[in-house]
Formats: structure tokens, sequence, C-alpha cells
């Protein structure tokens, strides 16, 4: 494999602490950051590099059983460090770069197998931005322009189409904040700016507004993995200077995450 790439997929048991455990591999060593999302049953993984080339390509795993990733279909443009969220029933795929900027929003369908189309666009271009989402509303957070960190929350309508709303403002602007929710609250743990930092703030989905001090990460990360159940949320590694260490919170409370 080329030095940064891997195709290796973990998993923990959200509701308890521990190490994560081996679950399978990807179809295809991958980095750069290919993005995710998932229903209940299945988890999605879109886009990144296969080295030295940006790929279109979709996988998925079935998350009650361990075992190797599948084809699912292909984005509609090849694309890397994307946003990843969605509903139950639909995935979206947000921004990302290849190599140009990009504010195309792209759609599939969890449930079946299958390409990608067009959902419509972000209100900025931008890379490494992250995403989260209650049933009804997907938001886009954060990223970089090409020039700037950003502070921009886009949201949609995901059972819907069409081009993102404004939403309001991260407190800190900032690139790959791990972003997690329930069906009510978003909150966005960590990012870069340019250097790591350990903020961790929220907003209430349903309404539109800037985001609010929720309180800090163990360590100050970016550019890491996250995961939710809709009662804690995880910050999994990350860091110009790299860690494993998994960060816990409750999201519907405020305050510091735990280890």
């Amino acid at each position: 494999n080329v030095p940064g790439q891997t195709n290796i997929i973990q998993f923990v048991t959200i509701s308890s602490t521990g190490n994560s455990q081996d679950f399978g591999d990807l179809t295809s060593p991958t980095q750069a950051v290919p993005a995710a999302t998932g229903s209940s049953t299945r988890g999605i993984v879109a886009g990144g590099q296969i080295f030295p080339a940006t790929t279109n390509k979709i996988d998925f795993v079935t998350i009650a059983s361990t075992g190797d990733a599948s084809d699912f279909g292909d984005l509609t443009q090849a694309q890397q460090q994307a946003a990843g969220t969605g509903s139950q029933t639909r995935g979206l795929f947000a921004g990302g770069e290849q190599p140009s900027l990009s504010n195309k929003i792209d759609l599939i369908t969890i449930a079946t197998a299958g390409n990608a189309n067009d959902f419509g666009d972000l209100s900025v271009s931008r890379r490494l931005a992250s995403a989260a989402s209650s049933p009804t509303r997907s938001l886009i957070i954060g990223g970089y322009d090409g020039s700037n960190d950003l502070n921009v929350i886009d949201f949609v309508t995901t059972s819907s189409t069409g081009n993102a709303i404004d939403f309001g403002d991260l407190t800190v602007a900032r690139f790959t904040p791990s972003a997690v929710s329930s069906s009510t609250r978003a909150v966005m743990m960590g990012g870069r700016n340019p250097s790591d930092n350990a903020t961790i703030d929220f907003v209430t989905i349903a309404t539109i507004g800037n985001a609010i001090n929720f309180g800090d990460l163990t360590e100050a990360k970016g550019n890491a993995a996250n995961a939710s159940d809709s009662v804690r949320g995880l910050r999994m590694g990350g860091g110009n200077g790299n860690t494993n260490v998994i960060d816990y919170i409750m999201i519907a409370t405020t305050g510091d995450a735990v280890d």
C-alpha cells in the first residue's frame, strides 16, 4: 500500500467505553478524507484519493455484521475531502475538491446500491467541512475555501433537493470539526484554524442561528473521525500530531469531553 493510504475499518460500541476493534476492509486503500454517512443498517464511504488519483467510488458495509465493504456505485464526480451526512433513507455528500473546490451536493438512497444524483449546491465552495443532521435537516459546517477557514453553517431539507441556505456561524472559524448529532442538536468538536483546537460548540437543528459554546475536548485535535448514536458523540483520533484517543460527549448536555 502507498504510505498514508489504508483500507482498515474499525468499530466501537458507542454506548460503552473501550478500544476499537477490527471490522473489515474497504474495497481499496484510500486517503485524503473520504466522506461517510449511513443509516441504522448500512454504513457508506464515498470518494477520497486512491493514490495518485481522486476517486468517485462509493463503498458500503452492513453495520450489524463485520466484514469487508462492497461496491455501492459512483459519485457524480471524483471527490476528496467532502462532507457526508443524511437521513435514515438518504445520504448526502457535499463540497470537496477534484482538484478545484466544489460546491456540489450529491444524493444517494442508502438502501439501494447505485450511482449518486445531483442534489444542489452549497452557499460556498469548500473542502474539509463537516456535517450533521436531524431526521429532516442536514447541516454542512465550516471548511476551507482555499484561502480562509470558514465559520459558515449551511442547511438543506434532506428529503428535498435544492441549494443550501445559510444557517448561522460557528463560534470559531475552522475546518475538519468532528460533527455529531441527535434528532435536535448538532455538536461540533475540535477542528483546525489552522492549528488544532479543542473547541466544542452546538446548534439546535430545527432553528437557525449561531453556534453556542458546549465545552472542550480532552486534547486539541482536528482531522478526526466522528460517530454518534444520537445520545453519545465520539471524536476519534485526529491531529497534526496523530492520536488514537477517543473522546465522548453527551449530546443533550453541555460540558467537556471525557476519554
